[in-house]
């Protein structure tokens, strides 16, 4: 188990740890399969749910997925319910076809009108009220998220605080990469900072990098899935992390 005395930085995903983006995501999805001509029957919490998953993470993988899901009459909670979502889905891109470019033009429609959606995003005021305590306690705060970097800091300093001090971008396809960037930012060594994150390549990222490894479940991931990756910790949100790292200084 990690020496937690030896942690002196928390670096943090955004979506899912601090923001609830699921109703701006399902209302950028639903938009712009609508506007193909595409019914669109899944809930918020199926969307995002189903992003947790590192093949579905990013909104061209996520839209093409759903395209396919749909074209099988299933529904998302179904797929979710299986021991491995991935392997289905994948069996579902070799049993239809579909165009790249149409499939290249939704998931690019998709993204737009996210960014337009900021007033559906909703932060998770526990996870707000955590960062803070361990920003005051002394310890260095840091994000990595798969999102834009100027998008993300300013959605940060308005919702939860100024005292980030490295953000890190669209990070998608080294999110690790990402983790020992902000790492070397700080000039924190990764064996001394801690990755909270709420999806299986977030465990990933952090083990990878030589992190802590911090799972919540305040976001995407289930826990049932979470668990699978063996985090060194589990918590609800950052208010728990907070509490119980409150003792170590």
């Amino acid at each position: 188990m990690w020496r937690l005395s030896k942690i002196k930085a928390f670096i943090f995903d955004v979506g899912g740890v601090f923001r609830d983006s699921s109703r701006a995501i399902n209302f950028a999805l639903r938009e712009a399969f609508e506007k193909y001509g595409l019914s669109f029957p899944f809930s918020p919490s199926e969307t995002w749910h189903l992003m947790a998953f590192k093949e579905f993470n990013d909104f061209p993988q996520l839209a093409e997925a759903l395209f396919y899901i749909i074209r099988d009459n299933r529904s998302v909670e179904e797929i979710l319910d299986r021991n491995n979502p991935v392997s289905f889905v994948n069996s579902l891109k070799k049993k239809y076809t579909c165009d790249q470019e149409f499939l290249d033009k939704l998931s690019g429609h998709v993204k737009s009108i996210f960014y337009r959606s900021k007033h559906l995003m909703k932060t998770i005021e526990p996870s707000v009220r955590g960062a803070k305590v361990l920003h005051r306690k002394g310890y260095k705060i840091g994000a990595v998220t798969v999102t834009k970097a100027e998008f993300t800091r300013k959605w940060l300093e308005e919702n939860v605080g100024d005292f980030f001090e490295v953000v890190i971008g669209e990070a998608y396809a080294d999110k690790a990469g990402g983790i020992v960037k902000a790492c070397k930012h700080i000039n924190i060594p990764p064996k001394e900072s801690a990755f909270v994150g709420d999806t299986e390549i977030d465990i990933r990222s952090a083990k990878k990098a030589g992190c802590v490894s911090i799972a919540v479940l305040c976001g995407m991931g289930t826990k049932r899935f979470l668990e699978k990756e063996n985090p060194d910790y589990i918590f609800r949100d950052v208010s728990e992390i907070a509490g119980y790292f409150r003792s170590v200084r």
